[in-house]
Protein backbone atom coordinates (compact mmCIF):
# COMPACT_ATOMS: atom_id res chain seq x y z
CA UNK A 1 0.00 0.00 0.00
CA UNK A 2 2.84 2.28 0.56
CA UNK A 3 5.02 1.31 -2.02
CA UNK A 4 2.22 2.96 -4.31
CA UNK A 5 2.21 6.20 -2.41
CA UNK A 6 5.44 6.36 -2.55
CA UNK A 7 5.25 5.68 -6.50
CA UNK A 8 2.33 8.22 -6.61
CA UNK A 9 4.38 11.06 -5.09
CA UNK A 10 7.71 10.60 -6.34
CA UNK A 11 6.35 10.47 -10.11
CA UNK A 12 4.46 13.79 -9.27
CA UNK A 13 7.93 15.18 -8.17
CA UNK A 14 10.00 14.26 -10.85
CA UNK A 15 7.53 16.02 -13.43
CA UNK A 16 8.02 19.16 -10.54
CA UNK A 17 11.41 18.71 -11.49
CA UNK A 18 11.76 18.45 -15.11
CA UNK A 19 8.93 21.55 -15.62
CA UNK A 20 11.55 23.52 -13.38
CA UNK A 21 13.98 22.44 -15.26
CA UNK A 22 12.33 23.45 -18.84
CA UNK A 23 11.50 26.43 -17.50
CA UNK A 24 15.11 27.35 -16.60
CA UNK A 25 16.09 26.12 -19.84
CA UNK A 26 13.95 25.23 -22.15
CA UNK A 27 14.41 26.18 -25.88
CA UNK A 28 15.24 23.47 -28.39
CA UNK A 29 18.31 23.93 -30.75
CA UNK A 30 18.52 22.24 -34.30
CA UNK A 31 21.30 21.41 -35.66
CA UNK A 32 21.49 21.27 -39.29
CA UNK A 33 23.89 19.96 -41.62
CA UNK A 34 27.31 21.97 -42.63
CA UNK A 35 29.02 22.61 -46.01
CA UNK A 36 31.28 25.01 -45.87
CA UNK A 37 34.50 25.85 -48.70
CA UNK A 38 37.60 27.40 -48.44
CA UNK A 39 38.05 31.26 -49.88
CA UNK A 40 39.93 29.33 -52.60
CA UNK A 41 37.85 26.60 -53.14
CA UNK A 42 40.11 23.72 -52.92
CA UNK A 43 39.03 22.21 -49.91
CA UNK A 44 35.46 21.39 -48.47
CA UNK A 45 34.00 20.57 -45.29
CA UNK A 46 30.92 18.79 -44.16
CA UNK A 47 29.02 17.54 -41.09
CA UNK A 48 26.20 15.29 -41.30
CA UNK A 49 24.19 13.84 -38.56
CA UNK A 50 21.80 10.67 -39.40
CA UNK A 51 19.16 12.73 -37.69
CA UNK A 52 19.26 15.17 -40.98
CA UNK A 53 18.54 12.32 -43.06
CA UNK A 54 14.62 13.31 -43.07
CA UNK A 55 14.52 17.31 -43.00
CA UNK A 56 14.63 18.73 -39.90
CA UNK A 57 12.68 16.81 -37.41
CA UNK A 58 13.53 16.35 -33.85
CA UNK A 59 15.70 18.92 -32.05
CA UNK A 60 19.19 18.63 -30.81
CA UNK A 61 20.79 16.47 -33.56
CA UNK A 62 23.81 14.84 -32.48
CA UNK A 63 26.19 11.51 -33.78
CA UNK A 64 27.94 14.03 -36.61
CA UNK A 65 30.00 12.76 -38.95
CA UNK A 66 32.74 14.90 -40.70
CA UNK A 67 34.94 15.01 -43.98
CA UNK A 68 37.13 16.94 -45.55
CA UNK A 69 37.71 16.59 -49.23
CA UNK A 70 40.40 18.21 -51.57
CA UNK A 71 38.11 19.16 -54.21
CA UNK A 72 40.63 19.71 -57.22
CA UNK A 73 41.74 15.82 -56.23
CA UNK A 74 38.18 14.64 -55.97
CA UNK A 75 39.28 13.03 -53.00
CA UNK A 76 38.13 12.60 -48.77
CA UNK A 77 41.26 13.10 -47.27
CA UNK A 78 39.79 12.62 -43.54
CA UNK A 79 36.60 11.46 -41.73
CA UNK A 80 35.91 12.26 -38.35
CA UNK A 81 33.10 10.94 -35.89
CA UNK A 82 31.62 13.24 -33.35
CA UNK A 83 32.76 11.58 -29.68
CA UNK A 84 30.01 11.20 -27.29
CA UNK A 85 30.75 13.92 -25.05
CA UNK A 86 31.53 16.60 -27.06
CA UNK A 87 28.34 19.31 -28.55
CA UNK A 88 26.98 19.57 -31.52
CA UNK A 89 28.68 21.88 -34.20
CA UNK A 90 26.80 25.41 -35.31
CA UNK A 91 29.83 26.48 -37.60
CA UNK A 92 32.61 25.08 -39.67
CA UNK A 93 35.47 27.39 -40.85
CA UNK A 94 38.08 25.78 -43.09
CA UNK A 95 41.12 27.10 -44.69
CA UNK A 96 43.23 27.19 -47.77
CA UNK A 97 45.71 25.43 -46.11
CA UNK A 98 43.38 22.66 -45.38
CA UNK A 99 42.57 23.44 -41.44
CA UNK A 100 39.28 22.85 -40.12
CA UNK A 101 37.79 24.12 -37.39
CA UNK A 102 34.42 23.16 -35.23
CA UNK A 103 32.51 25.87 -33.40
CA UNK A 104 30.13 23.66 -31.23
CA UNK A 105 27.01 24.92 -29.18
CA UNK A 106 29.06 24.77 -25.92
CA UNK A 107 31.72 27.82 -27.49
CA UNK A 108 33.79 25.32 -27.71
CA UNK A 109 36.64 25.55 -30.70
CA UNK A 110 37.67 22.17 -32.01
CA UNK A 111 41.25 21.97 -34.47
CA UNK A 112 41.90 19.59 -36.66
CA UNK A 113 45.11 19.43 -38.89
CA UNK A 114 44.38 18.39 -42.76
CA UNK A 115 45.61 14.98 -41.93
CA UNK A 116 42.96 14.58 -39.75
CA UNK A 117 44.45 15.19 -36.04
CA UNK A 118 42.33 16.90 -33.35
CA UNK A 119 45.27 19.79 -32.47
CA UNK A 120 43.28 20.76 -29.59
CA UNK A 121 40.21 22.65 -28.04
CA UNK A 122 39.81 25.89 -26.64
CA UNK A 123 36.47 26.93 -24.72
CA UNK A 124 36.04 30.60 -25.59
CA UNK A 125 32.88 31.33 -23.22
CA UNK A 126 35.42 30.94 -20.41
CA UNK A 127 38.69 30.81 -21.61
CA UNK A 128 38.79 33.19 -24.64
CA UNK A 129 36.42 35.90 -23.29
CA UNK A 130 37.70 37.99 -19.80
CA UNK A 131 34.58 37.85 -16.71
CA UNK A 132 34.08 41.54 -17.70
CA UNK A 133 33.70 40.76 -21.50
CA UNK A 134 30.97 37.66 -19.90
CA UNK A 135 29.02 40.49 -18.27
CA UNK A 136 29.15 43.30 -20.56
CA UNK A 137 28.97 42.13 -24.46
CA UNK A 138 26.58 39.36 -24.16
CA UNK A 139 23.03 38.42 -23.38
CA UNK A 140 22.22 35.02 -22.26
CA UNK A 141 18.85 33.05 -23.76
CA UNK A 142 17.35 29.99 -22.95
CA UNK A 143 19.36 28.31 -26.02
CA UNK A 144 22.70 29.39 -24.14
CA UNK A 145 24.33 32.85 -24.14
CA UNK A 146 24.18 35.66 -27.22
CA UNK A 147 27.73 37.02 -27.64
CA UNK A 148 29.07 36.50 -31.43
CA UNK A 149 27.20 39.57 -33.17
CA UNK A 150 29.11 40.76 -36.00
CA UNK A 151 32.49 39.80 -34.78
CA UNK A 152 34.84 38.82 -37.71
CA UNK A 153 36.57 35.29 -38.00
CA UNK A 154 39.36 34.16 -40.26
CA UNK A 155 42.28 31.95 -40.73
CA UNK A 156 45.83 34.06 -40.90
CA UNK A 157 49.61 33.06 -41.65
CA UNK A 158 51.74 34.87 -40.30
CA UNK A 159 55.90 33.85 -39.53
CA UNK A 160 55.09 30.20 -41.21
CA UNK A 161 52.19 29.52 -38.18
CA UNK A 162 48.61 29.57 -39.04
CA UNK A 163 45.77 30.96 -36.51
CA UNK A 164 42.07 31.33 -35.90
CA UNK A 165 41.46 35.08 -35.41
CA UNK A 166 38.33 36.49 -34.38
CA UNK A 167 38.08 40.21 -34.02
CA UNK A 168 35.07 40.99 -31.49
CA UNK A 169 32.71 43.12 -32.41
CA UNK A 170 33.88 45.25 -29.47
CA UNK A 171 37.05 45.34 -31.18
CA UNK A 172 39.36 42.72 -29.53
CA UNK A 173 41.28 39.69 -31.22
CA UNK A 174 41.29 36.38 -29.74
CA UNK A 175 43.96 34.19 -31.67
CA UNK A 176 44.31 30.63 -31.56
CA UNK A 177 47.54 28.73 -32.83
CA UNK A 178 46.04 25.84 -34.73
CA UNK A 179 49.61 23.74 -34.49
CA UNK A 180 49.22 23.89 -30.69
CA UNK A 181 45.88 24.26 -29.83
CA UNK A 182 45.52 26.82 -27.46
CA UNK A 183 45.30 30.93 -27.26
CA UNK A 184 48.19 33.50 -27.44
CA UNK A 185 48.68 36.77 -27.37
CA UNK A 186 49.04 38.88 -30.08
CA UNK A 187 52.53 41.18 -30.92
CA UNK A 188 52.21 44.90 -31.91
CA UNK A 189 54.41 43.50 -35.05
CA UNK A 190 51.41 40.93 -35.57
CA UNK A 191 48.75 43.42 -34.80
CA UNK A 192 49.63 45.53 -38.00
CA UNK A 193 49.52 42.66 -39.89
CA UNK A 194 46.14 41.59 -38.74
CA UNK A 195 44.77 44.61 -39.50
CA UNK A 196 45.55 44.99 -43.20
CA UNK A 197 44.34 41.29 -42.96
CA UNK A 198 40.74 42.71 -41.69
CA UNK A 199 40.66 45.40 -44.08
CA UNK A 200 41.74 43.05 -47.49
CA UNK A 201 38.82 41.20 -45.93
CA UNK A 202 35.88 43.77 -45.34
CA UNK A 203 36.30 45.35 -48.84
CA UNK A 204 36.78 41.79 -50.38
CA UNK A 205 32.77 40.84 -48.64
CA UNK A 206 31.42 44.31 -49.53
CA UNK A 207 33.11 44.76 -53.08
CA UNK A 208 31.33 40.44 -53.37
CA UNK A 209 27.97 41.70 -52.32
CA UNK A 210 27.46 45.24 -54.37
CA UNK A 211 28.48 42.61 -57.49
CA UNK A 212 25.87 39.85 -56.67
CA UNK A 213 22.67 42.19 -55.90
CA UNK A 214 20.15 39.55 -55.61
CA UNK A 215 17.57 38.07 -53.69
CA UNK A 216 19.41 37.30 -49.98
CA UNK A 217 16.44 35.11 -49.48
CA UNK A 218 17.46 32.93 -51.51
CA UNK A 219 19.31 30.50 -49.20
CA UNK A 220 22.52 29.81 -51.12
CA UNK A 221 23.36 33.94 -51.33
CA UNK A 222 23.07 33.77 -47.62
CA UNK A 223 26.49 33.64 -46.52
CA UNK A 224 27.24 36.54 -48.54
CA UNK A 225 24.88 38.53 -46.83
CA UNK A 226 26.11 37.68 -43.48
CA UNK A 227 29.24 38.33 -44.88
CA UNK A 228 28.62 41.43 -45.87
CA UNK A 229 26.65 42.60 -42.92
CA UNK A 230 29.56 41.72 -40.54
CA UNK A 231 31.77 43.65 -42.98
CA UNK A 232 29.76 47.05 -43.45
CA UNK A 233 29.68 46.67 -39.51
CA UNK A 234 33.47 46.56 -39.34
CA UNK A 235 34.07 48.97 -41.70
CA UNK A 236 32.52 51.75 -39.41
CA UNK A 237 34.64 49.97 -36.39
CA UNK A 238 37.94 50.31 -37.87
CA UNK A 239 37.32 53.76 -39.47
CA UNK A 240 37.66 52.67 -42.99
CA UNK A 241 36.84 55.22 -45.22
CA UNK A 242 37.95 53.16 -48.84
CA UNK A 243 34.43 51.27 -47.56
CA UNK A 244 32.16 54.21 -48.53
CA UNK A 245 31.48 53.82 -51.65
CA UNK A 246 30.33 49.99 -50.87
CA UNK A 247 28.84 51.23 -48.09
CA UNK A 248 26.70 53.66 -50.61
CA UNK A 249 25.58 50.88 -52.78
CA UNK A 250 24.30 48.72 -50.16
CA UNK A 251 22.29 51.15 -48.31
CA UNK A 252 19.03 50.94 -50.73
CA UNK A 253 19.23 47.04 -49.76
CA UNK A 254 15.85 46.30 -48.54
CA UNK A 255 16.30 42.83 -47.43
CA UNK A 256 14.14 42.41 -44.45
CA UNK A 257 16.52 40.53 -41.48
CA UNK A 258 13.60 40.42 -38.98
CA UNK A 259 10.14 41.66 -37.64
CA UNK A 260 8.38 42.05 -34.77
CA UNK A 261 5.12 41.30 -34.26
CA UNK A 262 2.87 42.55 -32.02
CA UNK A 263 -0.06 40.42 -32.05
CA UNK A 264 -4.05 41.25 -33.60
CA UNK A 265 -4.72 44.38 -31.52
CA UNK A 266 -8.50 45.15 -31.52
CA UNK A 267 -8.18 48.21 -30.03
CA UNK A 268 -5.92 50.07 -33.00
CA UNK A 269 -8.36 50.79 -35.78
CA UNK A 270 -8.51 49.45 -38.90
CA UNK A 271 -6.24 51.27 -41.70
CA UNK A 272 -3.91 52.51 -38.58
CA UNK A 273 -0.55 51.43 -37.89
CA UNK A 274 -0.07 49.13 -35.40
CA UNK A 275 3.55 50.38 -33.96
CA UNK A 276 4.24 47.03 -32.01
CA UNK A 277 4.61 45.05 -35.13
CA UNK A 278 7.20 46.12 -38.02
CA UNK A 279 10.43 45.35 -39.72
CA UNK A 280 13.81 46.18 -39.99
CA UNK A 281 15.74 47.07 -43.39
CA UNK A 282 19.17 44.91 -41.70
CA UNK A 283 21.89 45.62 -43.97
CA UNK A 284 20.92 49.39 -44.72
CA UNK A 285 20.42 50.11 -40.75
CA UNK A 286 24.16 49.16 -40.52
CA UNK A 287 25.41 50.73 -43.56
CA UNK A 288 23.85 54.05 -42.41
CA UNK A 289 25.50 53.17 -38.87
CA UNK A 290 29.06 52.78 -39.93
CA UNK A 291 28.40 56.05 -42.76
CA UNK A 292 27.72 58.34 -40.11
CA UNK A 293 31.06 56.79 -37.90
CA UNK A 294 32.76 57.45 -41.25
CA UNK A 295 31.63 61.29 -41.16
CA UNK A 296 29.23 60.61 -44.12
CA UNK A 297 25.65 61.90 -44.12
CA UNK A 298 23.11 58.40 -44.77
CA UNK A 299 20.52 59.14 -47.45
CA UNK A 300 16.98 59.45 -46.43
CA UNK A 301 16.00 55.73 -46.72
CA UNK A 302 13.35 54.15 -43.74
CA UNK A 303 15.48 51.99 -41.17
CA UNK A 304 12.08 50.21 -40.61
CA UNK A 305 8.67 49.18 -41.90
CA UNK A 306 5.48 48.91 -40.38
CA UNK A 307 2.13 47.15 -40.46
CA UNK A 308 -1.01 48.37 -41.01
CA UNK A 309 -3.93 47.00 -39.23
CA UNK A 310 -7.22 45.45 -40.23
CA UNK A 311 -9.99 43.43 -39.74
CA UNK A 312 -7.98 40.12 -39.66
CA UNK A 313 -4.57 39.89 -38.81
CA UNK A 314 -3.55 37.99 -42.57
CA UNK A 315 -5.58 41.07 -44.02
CA UNK A 316 -2.93 43.56 -42.40
CA UNK A 317 -0.19 44.76 -44.98
CA UNK A 318 2.42 47.22 -44.51
CA UNK A 319 2.41 50.82 -44.09
CA UNK A 320 3.42 53.01 -47.15
CA UNK A 321 5.10 56.38 -45.97
CA UNK A 322 4.38 59.52 -47.83
CA UNK A 323 8.18 60.69 -48.70
CA UNK A 324 9.47 63.75 -46.22
CA UNK A 325 9.27 67.26 -48.01
CA UNK A 326 12.22 68.17 -45.53
CA UNK A 327 14.98 67.00 -43.96
CA UNK A 328 13.51 65.06 -40.65
CA UNK A 329 16.16 67.47 -38.71
CA UNK A 330 14.25 70.33 -39.16
CA UNK A 331 11.05 69.06 -38.11
CA UNK A 332 12.23 67.21 -34.82
CA UNK A 333 10.25 69.92 -32.94
CA UNK A 334 7.25 69.13 -34.91
CA UNK A 335 6.89 66.18 -32.88
CA UNK A 336 4.64 66.98 -29.90
CA UNK A 337 2.50 64.72 -27.00
CA UNK A 338 -0.64 62.78 -27.93
CA UNK A 339 0.47 62.42 -31.34
CA UNK A 340 -0.23 58.49 -33.13
CA UNK A 341 2.16 56.33 -35.14
CA UNK A 342 0.67 58.18 -38.46
CA UNK A 343 1.19 61.35 -37.42
CA UNK A 344 5.04 60.51 -36.47
CA UNK A 345 5.69 58.95 -39.46
CA UNK A 346 4.44 61.90 -41.27
CA UNK A 347 7.01 64.49 -39.49
CA UNK A 348 10.17 62.20 -39.08
CA UNK A 349 9.87 59.51 -40.74
CA UNK A 350 10.37 55.71 -39.76
CA UNK A 351 12.91 55.42 -36.98
CA UNK A 352 16.39 54.45 -37.18
CA UNK A 353 16.47 52.16 -34.10
CA UNK A 354 13.11 50.72 -32.09
CA UNK A 355 13.56 49.90 -28.10
CA UNK A 356 10.15 48.83 -26.90
CA UNK A 357 8.21 51.73 -26.55
CA UNK A 358 11.05 54.19 -27.47
CA UNK A 359 11.06 55.12 -31.31
CA UNK A 360 15.04 56.56 -32.06
CA UNK A 361 16.06 58.67 -34.46
CA UNK A 362 20.09 60.18 -34.47
CA UNK A 363 20.08 63.73 -36.30
CA UNK A 364 22.39 64.40 -38.92
CA UNK A 365 23.55 68.34 -37.85
CA UNK A 366 26.20 70.30 -36.95
CA UNK A 367 25.36 69.25 -32.53
CA UNK A 368 24.34 65.75 -33.63
CA UNK A 369 21.76 64.38 -31.07
CA UNK A 370 19.24 61.25 -30.88
CA UNK A 371 15.74 62.27 -30.84
CA UNK A 372 13.55 59.63 -28.28
CA UNK A 373 9.83 59.27 -29.04
CA UNK A 374 8.12 57.32 -25.71
CA UNK A 375 5.15 55.82 -26.27
CA UNK A 376 2.06 55.06 -24.34
CA UNK A 377 -0.19 52.99 -26.47
CA UNK A 378 -0.45 54.45 -29.31
CA UNK A 379 0.34 58.04 -28.33
CA UNK A 380 3.32 60.01 -27.65
CA UNK A 381 3.77 60.56 -24.27
CA UNK A 382 7.65 61.81 -24.02
CA UNK A 383 10.04 63.59 -26.23
CA UNK A 384 13.76 63.76 -25.08
CA UNK A 385 16.69 64.78 -26.93
CA UNK A 386 19.83 62.80 -25.82
CA UNK A 387 23.62 63.46 -26.08
CA UNK A 388 26.04 62.33 -27.53
CA UNK A 389 23.85 60.70 -30.24
CA UNK A 390 23.59 57.18 -30.07
CA UNK A 391 25.95 56.19 -33.28
CA UNK A 392 28.78 57.33 -31.18
CA UNK A 393 28.58 55.28 -28.05
CA UNK A 394 27.82 51.42 -27.58
CA UNK A 395 24.04 51.55 -27.41
CA UNK A 396 23.99 51.33 -31.19
CA UNK A 397 26.44 48.15 -30.99
CA UNK A 398 24.86 46.05 -28.49
CA UNK A 399 21.27 46.63 -30.41
CA UNK A 400 23.24 45.62 -33.38
CA UNK A 401 24.94 42.60 -32.04
CA UNK A 402 22.51 41.29 -29.29
CA UNK A 403 19.27 42.10 -31.15
CA UNK A 404 16.37 43.44 -28.92
CA UNK A 405 18.30 45.10 -26.01
CA UNK A 406 16.25 46.03 -22.64
CA UNK A 407 16.61 49.54 -21.25
CA UNK A 408 15.87 50.80 -18.04
CA UNK A 409 17.28 54.12 -16.88
CA UNK A 410 19.82 53.37 -19.59
CA UNK A 411 21.17 50.17 -18.93
CA UNK A 412 20.23 46.56 -20.03
CA UNK A 413 17.95 45.06 -17.83
CA UNK A 414 18.34 40.73 -17.34
CA UNK A 415 14.33 40.29 -15.88
CA UNK A 416 14.66 36.23 -15.95
CA UNK A 417 14.63 34.94 -12.52
CA UNK A 418 12.92 31.66 -10.60
CA UNK A 419 11.64 32.09 -6.94
CA UNK A 420 14.21 34.70 -6.63
CA UNK A 421 17.49 32.95 -8.56
CA UNK A 422 18.63 34.91 -11.19
CA UNK A 423 18.96 32.24 -13.72
CA UNK A 424 20.19 34.47 -16.31
CA UNK A 425 23.95 32.95 -15.69
CA UNK A 426 24.13 29.35 -17.32
CA UNK A 427 25.91 28.17 -14.63
CA UNK A 428 22.76 28.63 -12.51
CA UNK A 429 20.71 26.13 -14.18
CA UNK A 430 22.81 23.65 -12.23
CA UNK A 431 21.83 24.75 -9.14
CA UNK A 432 17.87 24.88 -9.71
CA UNK A 433 18.35 21.40 -10.84
CA UNK A 434 20.29 20.46 -7.62
CA UNK A 435 17.57 22.42 -5.47
CA UNK A 436 15.05 20.40 -6.86
CA UNK A 437 16.71 17.53 -6.24
CA UNK A 438 17.50 17.82 -2.88
CA UNK A 439 13.60 18.52 -2.27
CA UNK A 440 12.77 15.30 -4.37
CA UNK A 441 15.02 13.20 -2.07
CA UNK A 442 13.47 14.61 0.90
CA UNK A 443 9.95 14.37 -0.07
CA UNK A 444 10.42 10.66 -0.96
CA UNK A 445 12.01 9.39 2.57
CA UNK A 446 9.25 11.02 4.40
CA UNK A 447 6.75 9.69 2.21
CA UNK A 448 8.50 6.23 2.54
CA UNK A 449 8.49 6.48 6.41
CA UNK A 450 5.42 7.12 6.63
CA UNK A 451 4.21 4.09 4.17
CA UNK A 452 6.23 2.07 6.41
CA UNK A 453 4.88 3.36 9.69
CA UNK A 454 1.33 2.27 7.96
Amino acid sequence: MWEISVEKYFVQILLLLFIMVDMVWGTNRYYSDIVEYSSNGRFKVEATSPDNSHGEGEPFQDDFTYRLYDVVKGECLWKRKQPMEEASPVSLFVSDAGWVVIWTSCIELIMVGIDGRDCGMVDMWWNGLTKEEREKYSMETTAGPMWEGHSMKYFANYESKDYFVMRTWWSRRIIIDLEEGKLIRETEDMADILLQMEKDHILNKLEAATKQKTDWNDQKYLSIFSGAMTAAYMAGQIKMEEAVAYLRELEPDDFIGSSCVGGYDENIEVGKVDRKSYSEYSMRRIAQLSLRRLGQKPKPYPCTRFRVNDTEFDLCHPYVPVPLDKDRRLMAEEVARGMGPEAVLGVVGAPDLISWDRWHYDMDCEKPYTLIVCWDENEVCGIQKKTPVMWQTDEWDQEVNLGDIYREQGGLVRPETFCGIDIAKPYRVFIVIAIASCITVVVWRRVSRRGKRI
